[in-house]
């Protein structure tokens, strides 16, 4: 689960369609752990093209975006990418993920988003768990 600081409006704030901006007190869930595990039930069966991810990147305040995102479906892993580029130096801004996947949503989909597991050398809060800020996630 999200920090109970900055749980926005429960998990509907990550389907309720209103991106956030870099003020992450707001429309954010955030995560200091180093995996979150976050299951799509499907409504509909329907082919799914791409999954996207809005997250907030914000190294001041020790936010930093996914290291690695691994995609199951019927505990199958169906993607697996890693974004080491999220550990470089990056000015405050929005990320979206695209996460390209032909499959079929007639089962829940799980996305393991991992974080930094230590915030790199050159940053103030080195050698600790990243924070991740999510305000999105849509399928298409």
């Amino acid at each position: 689960p999200p920090h109970s600081q900055y749980s926005g409006n429960g998990l509907v704030t990550l389907y309720d369609n209103v991106l956030g901006n870099t003020n992450f007190t707001e429309k954010y869930l955030g995560y200091n752990s180093e995996t979150i595990s976050l299951t799509l039930e499907p409504k509909e069966r329907k082919k799914v093209k791409n999954i996207y991810i809005s997250f907030l990147i914000n190294q001041s305040s020790w936010i930093f975006g996914p290291t690695q995102i691994d995609v199951y479906q019927s505990n199958t892993k169906i993607f697996s990418t890693q974004y080491k580029e999220n550990l470089q130096q990056k000015n405050t801004h929005n990320q979206i993920v695209k996460i390209p996947l032909v499959v079929n949503f007639d089962h829940p989909i799980t996305l393991k988003i991992y974080s930094a597991h230590k915030i790199p050398d050159w940053h103030e809060g080195a050698g600790n768990i990243a924070w991740i800020f999510i305000d999105e996630i849509w399928v298409e």
